[in-house]
């Protein structure tokens, strides 16, 4: 929906300095055109759907087009939104990567995990039956301060006891629908890096990505 995010994470490249947001009308056009294509989209690529203030308009588009919504979001813009978006018929899953705010002073940090638990608790709450997924990198055989530190603030939030040395691919419920979910770190594609083996590429067998400028592309890494 926009090519935005306002961070700067390490694991992605570099944003474009002039702001494209695909309009409603368009998002209702192409939604129009893939309608008995897939039955879900994710807002993801290149941007962070939760920058857009009138998100939920979106959201009520793919509604009425049949769609489920997955977003993806650093999870910084949840200060600015209502967590009553977790209601949205539309919304299926909600992930919301954790590592993007690696970079940030504690302070930062805190007000930012706060927030997050403030959605938590209003899902809980409301037995929503939309999924929350907090997304979590790390390098393999590598202290990372900040995973570490944020083990500590899943397991004392949720009183569960998540060890450091998690595995990979692996999730773990922290509540009805709330999960913690692992992975290696990211990082972005590229023909210059070498290929690790066995690779796989979903590119236009299993998705596609639609920018917010209306170009089609195979995957993130052909945004450019």
């Amino acid at each position: 929906l926009t090519n935005q995010c306002g961070m700067a994470c390490s694991f992605c490249p570099s944003r474009p300095s002039k702001e494209r947001i695909m309009g409603l009308i368009d998002f209702q056009n192409v939604l129009a055109q893939i309608v008995g294509k897939t039955k879900t989209i994710a807002l993801h690529v290149w941007g962070d759907p939760l920058t857009l203030t009138n998100i939920s308009e979106y959201l009520d588009i793919a509604k009425n087009l049949g769609f489920k919504v997955r977003l993806v979001t650093s999870g910084m813009p949840l200060s600015s939104q209502n967590p009553q978006l977790l209601k949205h018929p539309a919304l299926l899953q909600c992930a919301i990567s954790l590592n993007s705010v690696a970079q940030l002073s504690n302070s930062r940090q805190d007000a930012y995990f706060q927030t997050l638990w403030d959605w938590c608790e209003y899902h809980s709450q409301n037995k929503l039956t939309s999924f929350i997924n907090l997304r979590l990198w790390k390098k393999p055989d590598e202290s990372n301060g900040f995973v570490t530190k944020t083990l500590q603030r899943i397991n004392n939030y949720f009183d569960i006891q998540i060890a450091d040395d998690f595995g990979y691919d692996v999730s773990y419920q922290l509540a009805p629908r709330i999960r913690f979910v692992s992975s290696r770190y990211f990082e972005w594609p590229s023909q210059n890096a070498p290929i690790v083996a066995p690779s796989t590429c979903h590119g236009l067998r299993s998705q596609l990505g639609i920018l917010s400028d209306l170009r089609v592309v195979p995957c993130c890494m052909d945004g450019d």
